[in-house]
């Protein structure tokens, strides 16, 4: 049961948002190719409802534990870390986005993705930064 509860509120947190931000997206335009290049927030509902299972997962991993303060350190740091990753992402845009133009097509254009109106920058830092370990085994 704990592990079906668990489950659903990891689903909720990360499928809301996205769900949210498609659900104003035509369907005409999605059959054309024609989704808007500027990201834009969903709607304050979704939001709301983002925000409330983040903190009930939090709350039932807190709440739960055996040792809460060991639960309470792991959830500030893992908040921690997806601001500081967001962060990097950000600086990551900014320097591809002032860096000088280079003379090479090839990598001119991947300079330019980086820093491009829905780039996946953002996304890429997060699951590349998450995912490693800084400590060796």
């Amino acid at each position: 049961m704990l592990a079906l509860v668990y489950g659903l509120l990891t689903a909720l947190a990360f499928a809301l948002w996205p769900l949210g931000r498609a659900h104003d997206v035509p369907v005409g335009e999605l059959f054309r190719d024609e989704v808007s290049m500027q990201p834009h927030w969903p709607r304050k509902l979704y939001i709301a409802l983002t925000a409330a299972a983040v903190i009930a997962l939090a709350a039932v991993a807190v709440g739960l534990a055996y040792d809460r303060r060991v639960a309470i350190i792991y959830v500030v740091v893992a908040a921690l870390v997806f601001v500081t990753l967001r962060f990097v992402a950000s600086l990551l845009m900014w320097a591809a986005r002032h860096a000088p133009r280079a003379r090479s097509t090839v990598l001119r254009m991947a300079i330019a993705n980086i820093h491009r109106p829905s780039a996946l920058t953002p996304t890429i830092v997060l699951s590349l930064g998450s995912a490693s370990r800084c400590w060796s085994p």
